[in-house]
This record gives structure tokens, C-alpha cells and sequence, in this order.
């Protein structure tokens, strides 16, 4: 494989097909500006190939290619390679649907029962009338989640999926939540085709590709793959610092939400159609009133960015953004453009996923200043002595980050932030209120807080109007205000019987008073203003005013949230709250006991049923265990789809219908190590190096002792255990999927019984927010079973099956 210096040398002098003119209003040395600084990213963001087409005033001012579409061959990008669009295909099924409207067969208020009408979502709502309209289902507003498992392995057809689709619980309440869904793009690309009369690929080649001269473009994987033009998709293997090919995967079931396959040469006439708004060499193919319905903000996604009809608004006064990321296994792309100024671009690469994605306000930044400290942060360099103060390891715990290691480093004169399962993103320096931007937008920022000898203490990191701490590894915390004064407000809040809302714990972290709230997080509080109000530190709106009694348990908590008050009174205070050793803990729990019971089953074998909520599938599961270091789990969901995962000592593997074959290693070695069920039915000191007792908390309402349980190398898990039993009731830690970084996990652990004298959970609820609720119900266990070793080792399908 060519190293990344290579790589950036070809980007250099493949300029070729680099398009020379352009329109008054944007300089070429602005265009040479993003032409030098795409070459930077290529490189620094470890980016195969990529390519860019930039549309301003109705004609290309840029369109080149940087890189290699296949790096084996060398064979360098170009403006006519072709890439995989991904989910920037959804604005062309809200495009064409704005087609049909303009002929009077639809409106964006229709509901889909009037062209699909089995097609009837179980939405939870209060209003017995609402229907699922069009704008619902182009929002991703039903309140389902994503449903991939439905098309991801490729098998059933989209009639299979819509009439599974239906069966689905909601994650959230209809029009209340932000929930990705592409299923619900297919069923609006079925709507269409019912009442257009063809196929949503017929319209989408006669409505759009042809008109506009998209000759190069289709929604076929096959048909791409006959091309030799297509890239070779890849991810970036961090451990091993090399990319990996990624086959291509086929969408026809849900093609409507992401199936295109395009080039920057075409994609560019795409551009010039939004920019148009639907008129295109003097032809009107869509009328302009549609364009500001497309683009009308409907769901808020964060903070001030809303989610219209198959694009991403950002709208700030008079600035209007709108965007769009895809990213299919091997390629990403992006498309914005800024109607007022008539500018726009699409950008299309060969990695599974990119920061150049989030890009969009640096690139349009680029072309319309000129100022110099609005360039960006790789060509800002500030003296190595300010920034040596803040080089260090900061400890995050918020979202999905567990006792996480933020690493802050210094190159070149720039401060670097190393975000765990991310990547090495660059600052800017600071402006005069000392917040330090991410280089690649002006939407998340750092600040760093000094302890009262001016040591740099902790770094905050701002995101979408929230702000989490992250205390310096090191450094000598010192309290703001005396722990003895904060001691009284400690214990247990609850509201009145009339009023039901979480039980919230007042507690002490980082030196400061804290309240943790359960299913969310613990959530640090300010010093008191003049008025006794202590605000949240993660967001200075949510505040609490406590209110003393005449006794320690008529202590009352105000809190103050979207202007509404919430009064919690104290239920218990935090006297005689000790916390429980580990020793103590394993004490209460048996744990030698657990570990020797489970060790003399030999091989157990547990089978379960399984209820995929949100997805409306069901399947079965079935587990080995065989002592400490051999596991295999196998899921099998019929047509949807087969999951195996095999543990062997130092090895581990998967296979399933959705991914090829892989050999674990690294990380995902020491993820897949970790997952063995043991550690919550045996000893988990056989299969934690670390474990540490954090503090008391409740969960639903169950007082229950918080763990650390963490492995070199491996994501950390927090783990709550019943202060009664020992049992595990809960772990969160995060999956890591190669190329796209991690995700949130929560496991539940419920009705646990004695079988053979060792206290198995029944019932085991696994969390996500991309899949929702995967809930397995034991159905049988087995314990010394006579098994071969090989079933913990997998081989390729394609291998086990082969003949001698």
C-alpha cells in the first residue's frame, strides 16, 4: 500500500480535469485557497481519494479529483469516478415527490394510507385522528428509529419490509424526537411510485437523471460495478494504520433512501437544478414554491439545526445552509449549498466516514472571505510556550464516554484534541473569549478552567449549547466552596406522590455538588448566585434552588428547567450511606461462589427468544460458554439476517449477512473478549483487570452501587448492582464499529432465578439508539454439554463449506 505522503503528492498534479473558470464574486486565489487546502485534508484526515465539484452563479468554478480511486492500482481520482452517494440520494425522493405535487397527483400533507393503505404505523400519540403524512415520513419524525436490520442483510424485499415495518413499537412519541429512519424513505419512494404509476428508479431516471445529463449516474450496484470508473471503497484500520477494502453494499430494497451511485461530474447538475431552484438550462422542471417547502426546517436534530425534506437546515438570520452527509460501508459524500449566494458544492470520497462531512461553513468560508483569520486553523500557528500549558490527558464522563481519555497534544504550533474512537481534531486559536473552535466547524468548541494556583484544571468542551467538564489527569483539584458546607444538601429527592418524576440524588463529584439523574447522567453544579441558584454546569438554563427545613429530611430542591419548576423533597439524607468495598461488594454477592458454580457446568449452553421492538422482528439466540476465555453467541433472524461471533482465547471472529468475515483484533478483540456473559454470572474479576466501587445511586427506583470495570485496550464499562443482592442490573459501554467509531450501549438485566445454584438473568434488554430495544427471554439452559472446540472458532462461510 502507497503511504498518505504519496497519496497527497498525486493529489498535487491531478489537475487535469481542475475547471479554470469562474464567476465574478469569487477570486481564483479563493478557489486555489480550497484547491491547496482539500490537497491538507486529503492527507490529514487519511482519506484514499476524494473528489469536489463547487457550483457558483450556475457554473463549475472547481471540479477535480485529489488521491487514488484505487490505491492497489494507483489508478488516481477524477471528476468522472464514481462513488457511492449514500443518503444525499434522499433530497432526489423529496425532489421527485415535489414533481408529482407540481402535476396535482400529490401534496406533502397526503397521508401514506392513501397510496399504501396497509401501510398503518403504530405512532404514539394522544391524537386519536393523526394520520402519518408525507412530511412525516421525509422528516424522520414517525418516531422510529432506524431500522436497519429490515434491509441491511440484503434478503427481503421491500414488501417483506414494509409489512414488517408496521408490526414496530415507536422509540418516541410522533413528531417529538429526531429519529433517523431510511425505512421510512423507502415506504415515501413506494407512495410515489403508487401514484405516479412507476417505479420510484423509472421516475427518478426520467425526472431527473435525463433531463439533467446524469448519464453516469445509477442505483444499481451491479450496473456501478460494470463501470471502471467505480472507486474501491475503504475504511482507515487506526490500529494498524492501513486502509481496508470494503465491498460495496446493494440497496434495492430501500434504494429511495440512499441507492444512487454518482460521480462529481454529474452531481454537479444536481447542484445546478437546487441552485435553480428547479429551473435548469432555461427549463423549469420543478416549481421554485416546492424549494422552500423542501427546505423548511420541520424537526429540530440539535441545537439550531432542524431536519426540512431530505436535507439538513441551518438557518441563522439571513445565512441559510443546507446539507446533506451519505455514508454507505466504503464511501462518503457530502452536498451543501447556500441559495443566497448561489454557491454550492458536493463532495464525494472513498472512506466509509470523514470529517470533511461536517465541513461545510470552512469550505464556504474559503471561497466568500477573504480575511485571514478566517482561513483555517492549519495555517494558524501560535508560540509553543502558550500552549504547552494545556498539553495533557483530560478524563471525560458524559454521552458515551466512560472515565474516557481526551488527549490534548501540540504540532506545529496547534493544539490537537484526540477524541476516543474519533480522531486527532485540530483547534484554532482562541478568540477573545478564549474559545477554541474544532477546524472543521464553528459548532463545537474547548475552553479550558485554571484552579486557583493558574494550573490549567480541566477542559470544557461546548456542543449545541451544552458543556461538559473534563477534569487534567494530574492536576491537584481544589474545591470551590469547602466540602463540609456542601455535605448538608446530600441524599435522596423525590417529588410528591401527585406530581411522579425521577428519584434524583444529590451527591458530591469533582469537588463540586452534583445531581445525578438516573437513565442521563450526573450533572455538576455551579456556585450559588446572590439568589441561592446553582446552576447546571453542562447548561446554565437548568438551575436548582435547595430550601432548608426544620428537620434534615424537609430539605427541598427547586429545580428550574424551560421555565417550568419542579419541586423535589428530600426522602433521605446520605448519613449512613457508606460505600461498600469491592471486597465487601464481592462479599454481598458470592462472587468466588458465582465464579466456581459457573466454572463446574463445563460447556453452558443458553437459548433465548428475541423481540427486536422497534425493527417488529423476532428471532433466536443461543449462547456457549465454556470457563472464562471461550464464548460463541449465535443470533439468527431469519430473513433479516444471521449474527455469530466466536471467542477462542486470544482470537475472535464474526461472520453474519451483514458484513464480511472478520478476524478481531486490537480493540475489537479486547471489545469481544469483555462481552463474554461470565462476567455478570461468574467472577468478573476473571475478565476485568480494573475494578472500581464509584458511588451509591438508584436505578428506577432500585438503590443500587455504581462500578468501573475496565481492560487495557477495551472500551470501559459502567456496571450497577443491586445493594442487595450482588446481581448486575444494568452495564453502558459503547460498541465499536471500524471506520464509523463508537455507539452508546445499555444492557438491562432482569428476573433473575437460581438454576443449578447459580443466578441466571431471564430476561436481558439491550439498548441502542440506532436499533432500539433487543429484548432476549431465556428459554432453556444446558450445562455440560459435549461439544466440539471448534465451534469457537469461525472460518469464512465460504471455507466451511468448501469440500477436500
Amino acid at each position: 500500500m502507497k503511504s498518505l505522503v504519496k497519496l497527497a503528492f498525486v493529489s498535487c498534479f491531478i489537475s487535469l480535469f481542475s475547471v479554470a473558470v469562474f464567476a465574478d464574486g469569487i477570486s481564483q486565489d479563493r478557489i486555489d485557497r480550497l484547491d491547496k487546502t482539500l490537497q491538507e485534508w486529503q492527507t490529514e484526515y487519511k482519506i484514499p481519494g476524494l473528489a469536489i465539484a463547487v457550483i457558483y452563479d450556475n457554473q463549475p468554478i472547481l471540479m477535480k479529483g485529489y488521491g487514488f480511486a484505487d490505491i492497489k492500482s494507483e489508478r488516481p481520482v477524477t471528476p468522472e469516478t464514481i462513488f457511492a452517494v449514500g443518503s444525499t440520494t434522499k433530497a432526489f425522493t423529496s425532489a421527485l415527490i415535489a414533481m408529482e405535487i407540481d402535476q396535482g397527483v400529490m401534496a406533502w400533507d397526503d397521508p401514506i394510507t392513501k397510496f399504501l393503505p396497509d401501510f398503518q404505523l403504530q405512532i404514539e400519540t394522544d391524537d386519536p385522528d393523526a394520520k402519518v403524512l408525507m412530511t412525516d415520513l421525509l422528516s424522520h419524525q414517525t418516531g422510529f428509529t432506524r431500522m436497519g436490520l429490515l434491509w441491511a442483510g440484503g434478503q427481503a424485499s421491500d414488501k417483506v419490509i414494509m409489512e414488517t415495518a408496521i408490526s414496530a413499537e415507536p422509540l418516541a412519541p410522533f413528531r417529538k424526537r429526531f429519529l433517523y429512519n431510511n425505512v421510512m424513505y423507502m415506504v415515501a419512494g413506494q407512495g410515489l411510485a403508487q401514484a405516479a404509476g412507476q417505479s420510484w428508479r423509472a421516475l427518478l431516471e426520467s425526472r431527473i437523471f435525463k433531463p439533467l445529463g446524469m448519464t453516469s449516474s445509477t442505483t444499481s450496484v451491479k450496473e456501478a460495478q460494470k463501470d471502471d470508473r467505480l472507486a474501491t471503497g475503504y475504511y482507515w484500520n487506526d490500529e494498524k494504520s492501513i486502509f481496508k477494502t470494503v465491498p460495496m453494499r446493494d440497496l434495492l430494497s430501500v434504494a429511495a433512501a440512499g441507492a444512487i451511485n454518482s460521480n462529481v461530474k454529474d452531481m454537479a447538475q444536481w447542484l445546478r437544478l437546487q441552485l435553480g431552484k428547479g429551473q435548469f438550462n432555461g427549463t423549469r422542471l420543478i416549481d421554485a414554491a416546492r424549494f422552500d417547502e423542501m427546505w423548511e426546517g420541520r424537526i429540530t436534530i440539535a441545537g439550531e439545526t432542524e431536519y426540512g425534506l431530505g436535507w439538513m437546515v441551518h438557518n441563522e438570520g439571513d445565512d441559510l445552509i443546507l446539507e446533506h452527509g451519505g455514508n454507505i460501508d466504503g464511501f462518503a459524500a457530502s452536498v451543501a449549498i447556500r441559495p443566497q449566494d448561489g454557491l454550492g458544492y458536493v463532495l464525494l470520497c472513498n472512506v466509509s466516514a470523514t470529517p470533511l462531512q461536517a465541513m461545510y461553513e470552512t469550505v464556504f468560508d474559503l471561497l466568500l472571505n477573504d480575511q485571514v483569520d478566517e482561513e483555517p486553523a492549519l495555517q494558524v500557528v501560535e508560540p509553543l510556550e502558550m500552549l504547552e500549558p494545556y498539553v495533557g490527558t483530560y478524563k471525560a464522563n458524559f454521552g458515551p464516554f466512560v472515565n474516557a481519555d481526551f488527549v490534548v497534544s501540540e504540532s506545529e504550533g496547534n493544539l490537537y484534541i484526540d477524541v476516543p474512537g474519533q480522531m486527532n481534531y485540530q483547534l484554532v486559536a482562541p478568540d477573545d473569549q478564549g474559545r477554541r473552535y474544532f477546524a472543521m466547524t464553528r459548532e463545537i468548541f474547548v475552553t479550558f478552567d485554571e484552579n486557583n494556583k493558574g494550573d490549567v484544571s480541566a477542559l470544557r468542551m461546548h456542543q449545541n449549547g451544552l458543556a461538559f467538564d473534563m477534569p487534567r489527569e494530574g492536576v491537584l483539584l481544589i474545591p470551590e466552596i469547602p466540602i463540609s458546607l456542601l455535605e448538608p444538601y446530600l441524599g435522596t429527592y423525590e417529588m410528591t406522590e401527585e406530581n411522579e418524576g425521577p428519584v434524583l440524588t444529590v451527591l458530591i463529584q469533582g469537588l463540586r455538588l452534583a445531581v445525578d439523574v438516573p437513565g442521563q447522567m450526573i450533572y455538576e453544579l455551579e456556585s450559588p448566585d446572590e439568589s441561592g441558584r446553582r446552576a447546571f454546569r453542562v447548561k446554565e438554563s437548568i438551575g436548582v434552588v435547595f430550601k432548608d427545613g426544620q428537620t434534615p429530611h424537609s430539605m427541598t430542591m427547586l429545580m428550574e428547567q424551560d421555565g417550568q419548576i419542579r419541586e423535589f423533597h428530600r426522602t433521605k439524607t446520605a448519613e449512613g450511606a457508606t460505600l461498600p468495598t469491592l471486597a465487601e461488594l464481592d462479599q454481598l454477592r458470592g462472587t468466588a461462589k458465582r465464579g466456581e458454580t459457573l466454572a463446574s457446568f463445563g460447556v453452558l449452553g443458553m437459548e433465548w427468544a428475541i423481540n427486536m421492538k422497534q425493527s417488529g422482528v423476532s428471532g433466536a439466540a443461543k449462547h456457549w460458554l465454556a470457563g472464562t476465555d471461550r464464548a460463541r453467541t449465535d443470533i439468527d433472524f431469519g430473513i433479516f439476517g444471521l449474527i455469530e461471533m466466536a471467542v477462542d482465547g486470544d482470537t475472535a471472529s464474526e461472520r453474519s449477512s451483514f458484513e464480511p468475515f472478520k478476524q478481531l483484533s486490537g480493540r475489537l478483540l479486547r471489545q469481544a473478549q469483555q462481552s463474554h456473559p461470565g462476567f455478570f454470572l461468574g467472577d468478573w474479576h476473571d475478565f476485568y483487570e480494573n475494578i472500581t466501587v464509584v458511588r451509591r445511586t438508584t436505578l428506577e427506583d432500585q438503590p443500587a452501587i455504581l462500578l468501573l470495570l475496565e481492560n487495557d485496550g477495551a472500551p470501559s464499562v459502567e456496571c450497577y448492582v443491586d445493594s442487595n443482592t450482588g446481581d448486575v442490573l444494568q452495564f453502558d459501554t459503547v460498541a465499536i464499529q471500524p471506520g464509523m467509531g463508537e455507539f452508546p450501549v445499555s444492557v438491562l438485566l432482569a428476573d433473575y432465578r437460581e438454576v443449578r445454584g447459580l443466578r441466571i438473568p431471564h430476561v436481558m434488554t439491550t439498548k441502542t439508539v440506532e436499533a432500539g430495544d433487543m429484548i432476549m427471554s431465556l428459554q432453556d439452559v444446558k450445562t455440560n454439554l459435549k461439544i466440539g472446540d471448534g465451534i469457537f472458532h469461525l472460518v469464512p462461510r465460504e471455507k466451511e463449506h468448501a469440500t477436500p
